[in-house]
């Protein structure tokens, strides 16, 4: 972008007659970023979503005053903008589709920022079009940080201009990280326009609403709920394990061709340190305040996700995500990026792209047909449980329909994390040495009196650990039904059970889950 100068605390005034020449494209390169648009609208319209985005729309769907946003919320440990937008089409539509909805105009929103207004050559906007980060796991899976990249764009591309302190304000509805951005944001407004009072406060305010919401969820322990427990190193590893894995993402499991990064931990790990320093290093020569700016968020993403939540691939490609936006504000004209940067900008490419052709051809989750299955076998007559949670919450968004909560003994209408980590699943124990083990005969004691009081009745998905255990178990009342396939997000099979036991003449109501 080509804009006047102006002296410190005057805003600087775009030129109008170069303000979008700069952006436009040539016809060959606008037909790719078109192309990868389209193919990644058509994966958002075939993508089948998990737990994590489901949970959002049962969120919003249930609750509806003021009461409900705020008292639903002390769990979630996220602000609410996302669900909000997601209640407008859930009053007309289903859930998937409502999720289809949102982030299709969210994608399209972006894109239309970073390619009108982004001074990256047309290259760099074609590579930036399938970044693995922005094209899938920011692109596809619907969930609130399609908002961050949006409204970090929106303040990058007008942070001359008032209206950038707006999108500031916005941005930390993102996630916690997003606060963080938005504080990054405001510090190169304020570099752009000189002190603005009322910019700084609006921000602050933006900020201080967002943390309000989710911070801290009532769940948070500290560093042993959400790292497995272990020492500081070990929460360092795991940490510098999933930066590795995410500097490659081809695959969910992160796995690329002859190379499985599960098994070689050294290697990842290794790459985990070595690939945020190289990026660093190759940027500190021409932009080293913006460097360091990048290297604090890092460092601060890195100790929230020993201290707080553990860090994840979607927490981690929002330091990709500021490096694009740093370079944004840096890149002179013809300026090109360093090698480094545009190298790991063609590998996230690459990344995007093959995850984009697996998930044509592999579903990324089993909640279409785990809903296709429960519907043929009359399910919303019965009782609903299922050995992770997760699963039951995919249940609740696609079926609208409650799942027995067996730690809690009540019917669920979306995931209430009270406990450490996840809840301890209904059907499945956590246990420090040796993962989780199935106790197949409490549990089913324990179902066969909810079968008993719900009309004899309840229908069980179950993964692989779960109905190994089952199997083992002579009962003439457990009925296999059918299996339903592997699950792409979490690598684990699906299988549907039911339990048939004579119905009690007296039956109990069992309660909704509240609290």
């Amino acid at each position: 972008m080509v804009y006047s100068s102006a002296p410190m605390g005057q805003t600087a005034l775009p030129a109008p007659p170069k303000a979008l020449a700069s952006a436009a494209l040539p016809w060959p390169w606008a037909g790719l970023i078109a192309l990868a648009l389209g193919a990644q609208l058509a994966l958002i319209w075939t993508h089948i979503p998990w737990a994590d985005e489901l949970q959002a729309t049962a969120l919003a769907r249930e609750s509806h005053t003021l009461a409900d946003w705020y008292w639903n919320f002390r769990y979630e440990g996220h602000a609410p903008l996302w669900h909000l937008l997601l209640k407008i089409p859930l009053a007309f539509t289903d859930d998937p589709t409502a999720l289809k909805i949102v982030q299709s105009l969210v994608v399209l929103c972006s894109a239309a920022v970073l390619h009108l207004r982004a001074p990256f050559s047309p290259g760099v906007k074609f590579l930036l079009s399938l970044n693995y980060f922005l094209f899938f796991e920011y692109g596809v899976i619907a969930r609130n940080y399609s908002l961050t990249v949006l409204f970090f764009f929106a303040a990058i591309a007008y942070r001359r201009q008032p209206i950038a302190w707006l999108w500031i304000a916005l941005l930390p509805q993102g996630g916690l990280q997003s606060v963080m951005l938005a504080g990054i944001c405001g510090i190169l407004a304020l570099r752009e326009q000189g002190w603005k009072w009322w910019g700084v406060a609006l921000a602050g305010c933006g900020g201080i609403v967002a943390l309000v919401w989710m911070w801290p969820a009532e769940d948070f322990l500290g560093a042993a709920s959400v790292s497995r427990g272990g020492t500081l190193i070990q929460h360092f590893a795991r940490t510098a394990y999933v930066v590795g894995s995410s500097a490659i993402p081809v695959d969910r499991n992160f796995e690329l061709t002859g190379q499985d990064f599960v098994e070689d931990t050294t290697f990842v790990i290794g790459l985990g340190l070595a690939s945020p320093v190289m990026a660093i290093v190759s940027m500190w020569r021409g932009f080293k305040f913006l460097t360091v700016l990048s290297t604090l968020f890092l460092i601060s993403n890195c100790y929230l996700s020993t201290a707080i939540y553990g860090l994840s691939g979607r927490h981690f490609g929002l330091w990709p995500l500021l490096l694009i936006g740093l370079l944004w504000t840096a890149l002179k004209s013809n300026q090109r990026l360093p090698i480094f940067i545009l190298i790991w900008m063609i590998v996230l490419a690459l990344s995007g792209a093959i995850i984009g052709l697996r998930e044509m051809t592999t579903p990324f989750s089993t909640a279409e047909l785990s809903a296709s299955a429960l519907r043929e076998a009359k399910a919303s007559d019965a009782i609903v449980t299922a050995a992770d949670t997760l699963v039951a919450a995919e249940v609740n968004g696609m079926l609208r329909i409650p799942t027995y909560n067996i730690s809690d003994r009540c019917l669920q209408t979306f995931i209430r994390w009270r406990r450490p980590k996840f809840p301890d699943l209904p059907i499945l124990r956590p246990n420090e040495q040796i993962g989780l083990v199935a106790e197949p005969r409490q549990s089913l004691a324990a179902l066969k009196m909810i079968a008993a009081q719900t009309g004899g009745r309840v229908f069980m998905l179950l993964d692989h650990r779960a109905a190994a255990a089952f199997s083992q178990i002579e009962e003439p009342a457990i009925s296999f039904l059918r299996f339903l396939g592997k699950d792409a997000m979490s690598h684990q099979w699906r299988y549907l059970y039911r339990l048939d036991v004579p119905p009690d003449a007296n039956p109990t109501p069992i309660p909704a889950c509240s609290g």
